[in-house]
C-alpha cells in the first residue's frame, strides 16, 4: 500500500515447466524451487523458494478443483488490485502472489497493481480503481475470472461504511461491464499491524455489504484469519513468506467460492 508508488504494469505470468510439481510439493510443507517464464519481456526467473507453507484450504483437490474450473472457460484469470497485486514486498517479481498463484494452478493469470490505490484511495498517483479501469483501452479478450484485491489503502484513510460500500459497488459494477462474462471475486484486506483495526474491520465489512448487494463473492483474509505479513519489514506487505501464503490461501478460497 506505498503511496506515492509509481503507477504498476499489467503483465501476464505464465508458469514455468516444472513448477506444478514443485508447488504441490511447497503446500506438503517442503522447500521448493518454482520456475516462472514473464510474457512479454521474455525473460525467465529461476528462484530457489527456501520457505515452507502449510495446505490450509488449497490441497490438491481444490487446486484441482479451480483448475478444471478454469480450463472450462476461455481466456485468462485478471488480478486487479493494489501493491500487493504489484508484488510490493516480494524479492522478485516471481516471488509476488500472482506469479505464485500462476505456477499453483498452472495457468497464465494477469497481474494489474498499483501502490496506493483503492477505491476512495488515490495514493501517490491521483487515481481511484475506478479511475484505473476507466483508462484500460477496451479490450475483446476473453477474461474468465477478475479478483478485485483492496481495503487496506482505504482503511488507511478510515471512511464512512456507506462511503466505502458506494465506491465498491460502483467499481464491481463497472467492471462487470466491462468484463462481460467475467466471474468477479472481491478479495478483501488482511490484517496488519500499521494500520488501526477497527478501521480495517470497518472497511471489510462495508467491502462484503458491497459484494452482497452486487451479487459477487466476498472472500475475507481477516475474517479468516489469513497471516500474509506476520514477517514482514514494513508490517504492511507480504515478504516472500507471505505472499506465498496469500497465494495458497487464496487459491483454496477461490475454488470454495467457484466450485
Amino acid at each position: 500500500m506505498t503511496t506515492g508508488a509509481a503507477p504498476g504494469r499489467r503483465r501476464t505470468v505464465r508458469r514455468g515447466a516444472r513448477v506444478a510439481l514443485a508447488l504441490l510439493l511447497a503446500l506438503a510443507a517442503v522447500a521448493v524451487v518454482a520456475v516462472v517464464a514473464l510474457q512479454g519481456s521474455g525473460a525467465r526467473w529461476a528462484t530457489a523458494r527456501p520457505w515452507t507453507t502449510t495446505a490450509e484450504g488449497a490441497g490438491p483437490s481444490a487446486v484441482d478443483r479451480l483448475r478444471a474450473w478454469l480450463d472450462a472457460r476461455p481466456g485468462d484469470p485478471l488480478v486487479f488490485g493494489d501493491s500487493y497485486t504489484e508484488g510490493i514486498g516480494a524479492s522478485s517479481p516471481d516471488t509476488a502472489y500472482v506469479p505464485v498463484l500462476a505456477d499453483l494452478l498452472g495457468v497464465p493469470v494477469t497481474a494489474d497493481g498499483v501502490g496506493g490505490t483503492g477505491f476512495i484511495a488515490t495514493g501517490g498517483t491521483g487515481t481511484t480503481f475506478l479511475d484505473r479501469l476507466s483508462a484500460e483501452p477496451p479490450t475483446t479478450d476473453p477474461v474468465p475470472l477478475l479478483v478485485v484485491q483492496v481495503g487496506l489503502n482505504d482503511a488507511r484513510l478510515s471512511p464512512s461504511p456507506d462511503a466505502e460500500r458506494t465506491a465498491a459497488v460502483t467499481f464491481l459494477r463497472e467492471a462487470a461491464a466491462r468484463f462481460p462474462g467475467a466471474q468477479v471475486v472481491l478479495l478483501g484486506p488482511p490484517a496488519v499491524t500499521v494500520f488501526p483495526g477497527a478501521s480495517v474491520a470497518s472497511v471489510d465489512r462495508a467491502l462484503q455489504a458491497a459484494a452482497g448487494t452486487v451479487g459477487v463473492p466476498y472472500i475475507s483474509p481477516l475474517q479468516e484469519g489469513w497471516d500474509v505479513n506476520a514477517s514482514s519489514a514494513d508490517g504492511l506487505h507480504p515478504d516472500d513468506r507471505g505472499h506465498a501464503s496469500l497465494a495458497v490461501h487464496l487459491a483454496g478460497a477461490l475454488a470454495d467460492v467457484l466450485t
